[in-house]
């Protein structure tokens, strides 16, 4: 009897250590996604449809700065919210690093947009929205691996 209350208490002991030292790429997929939905919930997909609006119907140059510096804003919110992440897994500090590195450069590449549409460069432009869709596809390739991996651990996590 002894043996087998011993040994339940080893099973009960080892599940108690289990949750207390749980899969640290797990809870750092879940705090990137609470981050994740809390960013979706603040700037919707009508704020982007809005900012796309005001964006062409932008006739001067200074309402085109007002309006990239307002999405500047934006983004460096953005962010600051997933660079607010602290990963503790070495997966997840490097698939949340690479975001934060892809929002810089977009950030960096608004103001490449605005002194591209300021001085009328074409070629910058051009050069520009190349900078911008690497970065935005850059976000979207470390989240995809994010999904990837919640889906080995076992989370049962959709793309957007």
């Amino acid at each position: 009897m002894k043996r087998f209350l011993l040994g339940v208490l080893a099973v009960v002991f080892a599940v108690t250590l289990g949750g207390c030292f749980g899969d640290p790429v797990k809870s750092d997929i879940e705090d990137y996604i609470d981050v994740d939905q809390k960013v979706t919930e603040k700037y919707s997909k009508q704020f982007m449809n809005d900012f796309q609006r005001k964006a062409n119907a932008a006739r001067t140059p200074d309402e085109f700065t007002q309006i990239v510096g307002e999405l500047k804003e934006v983004m460096l919110d953005v962010q600051k919210s997933y660079g607010a992440l602290k990963p503790k897994s070495d997966e997840m500090k490097a698939l949340v690093g690479n975001v934060n590195e892809s929002f810089a450069l977009m950030i960096e590449s608004l103001d490449d947009l605005d002194k591209a549409v300021r001085s009328e460069d074409q070629k910058l432009m051009v050069e520009t929205i190349n900078k911008m869709s690497k970065a935005s596809n850059d976000v979207n390739s470390a989240e995809s691996a994010i999904v990837k991996l919640a889906n080995e651990k076992g989370m049962n996590v959709r793309s957007r």
